[in-house]
């Protein structure tokens, strides 16, 4: 699981500079949507889930509790906004993507294994 949650991390990185550069471009179209805001914060919570990915390492129980709630957040924003902007849906289904890893590793820990 730490080489996963390490490569999702970095992923997630470098997909916040994509995500947040469309979304600004999105915000100075001034088409009078909020799908740049909603965007942005998709974002800032990729780049938040990418950096606890990268930083928690070896850390356990909080880490992952971390990594479930920040992807899940943005996986509900991008859902809850993929209706007036749709190309937040493919950003949401990668945050719940990494947010059901991680609860799957916690559930595997709390089990006696090593996680995933």
């Amino acid at each position: 699981m730490i080489v996963w949650r390490r490569v999702s991390g970095l992923l997630s990185i470098v997909l916040y500079f994509f995500v947040m550069f469309r979304s600004i471009g999105c915000m100075l179209a001034e088409n009078g949507r909020i799908s740049g805001g909603a965007g942005m914060a998709v974002a800032v919570l990729m780049l938040a889930g990418g950096i606890i990915s990268v930083k928690s390492g070896t850390r356990g129980r909080k880490g992952k509790i971390a990594l479930i709630a920040v992807y899940g957040g943005a996986a509900l924003i991008g859902f809850g906004f993929a209706v007036i902007a749709p190309g937040l849906c493919l950003w949401a289904v990668w945050c719940l993507f990494c947010s059901g890893l991680a609860v799957m590793s916690l559930i595997e820990e709390e089990k006696g294994g090593k996680g995933i």
